[in-house]
């Protein structure tokens, strides 16, 4: 037996290493299962978007064309146009279709939602754990994926039920950081160029960190290091465009600010002939070198972000958000707590955002200078401080990309725990070894302090009203006859998830319009809120009152429809319907002027 485990070995001789590795994992996997399993139950999943993205994958098994973006049952009959990837509703419809074989559909939904989840977090740990092992040691590795548990915002995105596309971000822009710092520089930036068309595909949000791969490499061109900006550059802009007509076609190809599109393409297809050319010229000439890379490259990425400006100049201009009604902005799109900067957060959550990613591109930064005798290690770890770097700044622009630079941060945070625990001497008076673990704490977990500040000092808010138990009350909706909903944003996604309903609009800034009217309806007077009711022609207003978006409404608009609703004193229009009355929630038939009466298969109860 030892004999054929020498020989299984020999052919991979990190396979003790990367075992750890799975049995971390397994663990780890173990209690997030825990902790999601009630949840599952009842199709209660971490964010409304979840919810969306599975009625998205059920649509396309249903037969929705590849090519057909549009969500038909939110706004019908014209429907919403989304700007989600169909990368990432592949691998949940293929794990539903698989499991339907050997298990009912309902079943067969929730191990797909556990599984595909907990195989990104998977592939995440053992792509932290091999640079750890490539850049430091193998206990590093270890270490990194053993701390990453404490990165609060990435494993939310990585656990069961998070099936949206952030946890593809980051296991992509892992692999983008793997490829970067492999042995060969061309396969490398061939690599990361396509990892990050793929997270670009998927969601326009990491362009930022692409630029920031992309100043990386060219720094290695200007120190003398040829291939990797011009591999990274060609399958960047090549990748990106296969992806593009694989996963969107050539049936729409305006440029979207929002998503992959042919504006972007061309400011990439420009960057990459500017960076293969400035690779031919510093291997080919003689002369100043350096200053003619250097005008190359800042020449096409000026030319570049010109094209992007003469092809879709909304983009540079306002953004992907900049047509947003000033209505939906203010009460939707600055309360997404997620996309807003860390100093827009509560303290204790700027804290878990910001504060182990910038302690670690101190330390990273510390690591480069610490080597000033290795010239080579000293720019592997510049490199590796740069990319750090930028993923921190963005996370601190951009709430929820502060996932991916946690990530990153494990990495280096672990060589130095594991400089701390190299030093450990048994003979060490007990002092000295209290300081250490103090040490170890705050380089894996920088914020502790900070949370138990603040749970001494802060105020607990006591909530207003009974949580509603929607899961109990839409089964008995969803019996009803298929019709149109108007309810709050973030319960529409909820409702389609679980009814043969539609709504007038969800959370989604594509459908601007209906979400605008969703909002006016609700904190308008009464007379104005049913002039647009009317518009959409709703049957039926779903509520549940003790929402935060609805007290949000009441305190934006005390005399608005929404609040004298909430008053009991609702219009003459409107006919409450007890349906599942113990959940909480509140249902109303919508009776319009022009009608009389109800339709036969209505009862009010």
């Amino acid at each position: 037996m030892r004999r054929w485990r020498e020989l299984f070995t020999s052919g991979f001789p990190h396979l003790g290493f990367y075992s750890k590795v799975v049995l971390i994992w397994a663990l780890i996997a173990l209690a997030l299962s825990w902790m999601a399993f009630p949840l599952a139950r009842h199709h209660i999943f971490p964010d409304v978007d979840d919810a969306l993205r599975l009625v998205q994958v059920r649509d396309l098994i249903a037969g929705q064309g590849w090519f057909d973006a549009y969500q038909h049952r939110i706004n019908p009959p014209a429907g919403v146009q989304m700007h989600w990837s169909r990368i990432v509703d592949v691998p949940l419809a293929g794990a539903i279709l698989a499991l339907g074989l050997f298990f009912k559909p309902d079943t067969a939904e929730v191990v797909a939602i556990f599984a595909i989840p907990l195989i990104l977090l998977l592939l995440t740990l053992l792509l932290i754990a091999r640079i750890g092992r490539h850049c430091f040691d193998e206990r590093t590795g270890l270490i990194a994926v053993t701390i990453s548990v404490l990165v609060s915002a990435a494993i939310l995105q990585l656990s069961p039920l998070r099936i949206d596309h952030h946890g593809w971000l980051i296991l992509t822009s892992v692999l983008a950081l793997n490829f970067l710092f492999t042995h060969k520089s061309g396969v490398g930036g061939v690599g990361a160029g396509i990892a990050m068309a793929v997270a670009m595909s998927i969601s326009i949000e990491t362009l930022p960190l692409s630029v920031v791969f992309g100043a990386v490499c060219a720094l290695r061109l200007l120190r003398g290091e040829s291939y990797c900006l011009g591999g990274y550059a060609a399958s960047l802009g090549l990748s990106s465009a296969a992806l593009f007509v694989a996963t969107r076609g050539l049936g729409d190809m305006a440029s979207h600010c929002d998503a992959m599109s042919p504006g972007y393409l061309s400011g990439l297809f420009i960057i990459a002939g500017g960076s293969l050319l400035a690779e031919l010229g510093f291997r080919h000439t003689e002369g100043p070198k350096l200053l003619l890379t250097a005008i190359i490259i800042a020449l096409s990425v000026a030319v570049a972000t010109l094209a992007v400006a003469y092809s879709a100049p909304h983009c540079l201009l306002t953004g992907a958000f900049g047509e947003l009604d000033p209505l939906v902005k203010a009460l939707w799109y600055d309360r997404v707590l997620e996309g807003l900067p860390f100093w827009k957060q509560d303290l204790n959550i700027a804290g878990l955002y910001v504060l182990f990613p910038v302690l670690s591109s101190a330390l990273a930064w510390h690591a480069a200078a610490s080597a000033q005798n290795d010239k080579i290690l000293r720019w592997l770890r510049v490199d590796f401080a740069i990319t750090l770097c930028g993923a921190t700044i963005l996370g601190a622009i951009v709430s929820r990309s502060s996932a991916t630079a946690g990530v990153f941060s494990t990495i280096i945070s672990s060589h130095y725990i594991n400089s701390i625990i190299s030093k450990n001497d048994i003979h060490e008076i007990w002092g000295n070894k209290i300081i250490k673990l103090l040490c170890i704490a705050l380089i894996s977990f920088p914020a502790l302090p900070l949370l138990l500040f603040g749970s001494f000092y802060k105020e607990t808010e006591q909530p207003e009203g009974k949580p509603c138990r929607y899961w109990e009350f839409l089964p008995a909706f969803g019996k009803e006859s298929p019709a149109k909903v108007l309810a709050p944003l973030d319960l529409g996604p909820v409702i389609l998830e679980r009814t043969p309903h539609s709504v007038v609009a969800t959370g989604h800034h594509r459908g601007n319009t209906g979400m605008r009217d969703v909002i006016a309806a609700f904190t308008e007077p009464t007379d104005s809120a049913y002039q647009i009711i009317s518009r959409h022609r709703p049957e039926w207003i779903v509520v549940c009152p003790s929402a935060n978006e609805l007290k949000l409404y009441q305190q934006f608009s005390p005399d608005g429809f929404w609040a004298e609703l909430s008053r009991d004193e609702g219009p003459e229009w409107l006919r409450p319907v007890a349906i599942a009355p113990e959940s909480g929630m509140k249902a109303w038939r919508i009776i319009y002027k022009d009608t009389e009466g109800l339709p036969p298969s209505i009862s009010l109860k």
